[in-house]
């Protein structure tokens, strides 16, 4: 009887636990890039409870997040050939062209946007 009831308890715990999950959790997200030169990617993310600005450059190439809702995006670089990646199950490819199961954007023309929202 005891089993039964700490059973039935740790139960409970555990759906009131995923019951209060934020929105917006669930699937991670990164975003990567790499490039020669100067460049930057700057990302204004929404994100459960930690929304802002978030900047990629060489010295912080990627930005993991396991909360974002959304994030747009702009880029620039100095040299032709800045490649993004974002990886991540249940989000839409926000790059025309890209091959399925690889969202990679290869830059040629030095500057651009994107935005990045979870797929339906």
């Amino acid at each position: 009887m005891k089993l039964r009831m700490m059973l039935i308890s740790a139960l409970v715990a555990s759906a009131s636990a995923q019951a209060a999950e934020p929105a917006g959790s669930g699937s991670p997200i990164e975003i990567s890039a790499t490039g020669e030169g100067t460049w930057y990617v700057r990302c204004d993310i929404e994100s459960g409870g930690n929304s802002g600005l978030r900047e990629l450059n060489k010295g912080r190439p990627a930005y993991r997040d396991d909360r974002m809702q959304s994030a747009a995006c702009h880029y620039e670089s100095n040299k032709r050939g800045l490649t993004i990646k974002i990886v991540g199950a249940g989000w839409a490819c926000p790059f025309k062209g890209a091959a399925e199961g690889d969202c990679t954007l290869v830059d040629s023309r030095g500057s651009g946007e994107f935005r990045i929202k979870r797929s339906k």
